[in-house]
């Protein structure tokens, strides 16, 4: 198929003109019917000029908010339900599809080009922000995507503290060539917005990985090059998911319920309770330790139960205090009982909220493995459209290369990369899954403990009074500094205070709890000095390391690398420190493997790019497409 005429425009006048884009699909350009489409130019300043506005703001600036991307979202849709965008050959994408919907490469070329020739060939961006917003965010795909799925992975992982993001479909000026701009890869507007971004946001596809096409591997050069924070994006939980993990978790808490309703009065010992604590204590670290997510899974299902029946019996306790106390010490009975009743209510709090952990875990894990298809552990065999410009970009990364594999596969591997977490991996550290870490269960669980600290603290004496004050201090800092940290030390936190929580806290009340099955020891005022103490210690080194963030812990002389190994690692890499060179093979195999997986599918992959090709995706807008996003 002839690919269709350059769309290059001049900067002059207000009007574009109608265009065959593709064989059987015309896009609409006049006024009226542009108008009819939710007012998508209100707004427009149509004295500016495209051609001038992009030589008077700097590229870095070229950027929108989140804001920009729920309205081109909303626009989208309505454009597809008034067939104003709608299937082509190459793009056979279902209009009442709004989970993928159609390709980049569709969207730009029936409805953001268009609308963008009317507001005098000026970008998307610029069209919504003349003055032009401070890059925060660096966003790199591959244009292969559907709009609806891109849309929603890069709101759903937009870091809390950015404002505006930079993606070249809405920032660079589609009507007008760029052919200068990026001439000198370096100071095109890839690098000088990714130079000014706090991160770099990864969006994978479910064709083949963004790292086979050039582009988009230059900006993972420079990515690292300039010690970027980058993250792999991730869509919000989708409905069935939600409710396939949703529906054992209400079943689990059923029978829980049930189950304690069930149970004859007066029948529970104290020694049950300590059982369960005990029990309690295994379910809590595999729920936090494991890699596998149905243990994961099993493990919340079972705790959801039995915090479910404590719960319940904790009311009924409530009620009548001589329900679920047999004969015997009953001063030390419900002495027991009074120390773990709000834990009690955190744990069930803890097991559902892990559960919605449990779900992000499975979603982002599925992301990355989308990084891995078709990508041959290098960017030697990443392809570029344009020869002029992969010979201008090997030029600019040299010898370099081999930093820049690494760092993907690192970001394979682990789901981010930063600055911090990189001198981690170069001391021995195994960050396998490290991004897919970062949760709310621990805080529901320190959240409880801190509940019942502040309700003890109306009883205790002097003593008591200042270790609660003292765990208020060091809690603050932790949840200031926790609060103010990028995205990665804020995962190392959490995994500190999970560890941390699991040494201090837990730990020591399942050794008190089989000390009071075996009646070694009877429970007494001292638990309330040993609850405190354990607590401060647990926020005295979550807060201190969280502090110090991953780079300094790693450089602790003797201990650090393991360490830092035990903070941060699921599953057996825990106990295991493993040599650098182990981490390096376990990338190589990890790419490999992705290569592998999609072995048969690379003639198809090949097969895709010449459709997009002649599709005019690359050869006639190479210039501002760029195989990349």
């Amino acid at each position: 198929m002839q690919a269709p005429q350059s769309r290059s425009m001049s900067g002059e006048g207000g009007t574009g003109t109608p265009q065959s884009l593709c064989r059987g699909t015309t896009v609409w350009s006049t006024w009226s019917r542009i108008r009819a489409l939710d007012d998508v130019l209100d707004g427009v300043d149509f004295s500016l000029h495209g051609e001038d506005l992009h030589k008077d703001i700097p590229p870095a600036r070229w950027c929108v908010n989140k804001a920009d991307l729920r309205r081109l979202r909303r626009q989208v849709r309505r454009a597809i339900n008034v067939k104003k965008i709608v299937p082509t050959l190459h793009d056979a994408f279902d209009p009442y599809d709004t989970v993928c919907g159609p390709t980049i490469y569709t969207v730009n070329e029936q409805f953001i080009t268009p609308i963008t020739a009317e507001a005098n060939n000026m970008s998307w961006a610029l069209m919504r922000h003349p003055e032009g917003l401070q890059c925060d965010i660096f966003i790199t795909h591959a244009w292969q995507e559907g709009i609806f799925e891109f849309l929603d992975k890069v709101l759903a992982s937009w870091p809390r503290d950015a404002k505006a993001a930079w993606c070249c479909m809405l920032a660079n000026p589609q009507n007008l060539g760029i052919s200068d701009l990026i001439r000198n890869p370096a100071c095109s507007p890839f690098a000088l917005a990714l130079v000014e971004c706090k991160y770099m946001l990864v969006v994978a596809n479910s064709r083949q990985s963004i790292y086979t096409r050039l582009w988009c591997a230059y900006e993972a050069y420079l990515a690292h090059r300039w010690n970027k924070v980058i993250l792999t994006a991730a869509p919000p939980i989708s409905q069935r998911l939600f409710l396939k993990a949703l529906a054992p978790a209400v079943l689990s808490f059923l029978l829980g319920a049930v189950a304690c309703c069930l149970w004859p009065h007066q029948s529970m010992p104290v020694t049950a309770l300590a059982i369960w604590r005990i029990c309690l204590f295994f379910l809590i670290l595999f729920s936090s330790l494991t890699e596998k997510p149905h243990l994961w899974h099993a493990c919340n299902a079972v705790g959801i139960l039995g915090s479910a029946f404590w719960v319940c019996l904790l009311v009924r306790f409530h009620h009548d205090p001589e329900i679920g106390i047999s004969a015997g010490d009953r001063h030390a009975a419900v002495l027991f009982w009074g120390e773990y009743e709000s834990d009690t209510v955190a744990e069930l709090v803890f097991f559902l909220v892990s559960e919605f952990d449990r779900m992000r875990f499975q979603v982002l894990l599925e992301e990355c493995d989308k990084l891995k298809k078709g990508y041959k552990g290098s960017i030697l065999n990443a392809q570029c459209s344009c020869a002029d410009d992969a010979t201008n970009i090997w030029a600019e990364i040299g010898d370099q290369f081999e930093d820049v594999d690494r760092t993907i596969g690192r970001l394979i591997r682990a789901g981010m990369s930063a600055p911090d977490f990189r001198e981690a991996c170069d001391a021995g550290v195994d960050l396998h899954g490290f991004a897919m870490n970062g949760g709310l269960a621990v805080i529901a669980l320190q959240a409880g403990v801190t509940m019942h600290l502040v309700a003890s603290h109306l009883r205790g004496g002097i003593v008591l009074e200042s270790v609660h004050g003292m765990n208020f201090v060091l809690s603050s800092v932790w949840l200031i500094n926790f609060y103010r940290s990028l995205h990665d030390a804020r995962i190392f936190s959490y995994m500190v205070l999970q560890r941390f929580m699991l040494i201090f806290k837990l730990l020591p009340h399942m050794i008190f709890s089989i000390l009071v099955v075996y009646e070694a020891i009877l429970p007494s005022q001292n638990l309330c000095i040993l609850r405190a103490t354990a607590t401060n210690l647990t926020i005295l080194f979550a807060a201190g390391l969280s502090v110090a963030g991953m780079g300094r812990t790693v450089r602790l002389p003797y201990i650090g690398r393991c360490l830092t190994q035990f903070l941060v690692a699921r599953g057996r890499a825990v106990v295991y420190c493993p040599l650098a060179s182990d981490i390096e093979d376990a990338s190589d195999a990890v790419s490999d493997s992705g290569d592998g997986e999609s072995g048969d599918e690379n003639d198809d992959d090949d097969d895709d790019d010449d459709a997009d090709e002649t599709n005019g995706s690359d050869a006639e807008h190479a210039p501002s497409l760029r195989d990349t996003s």
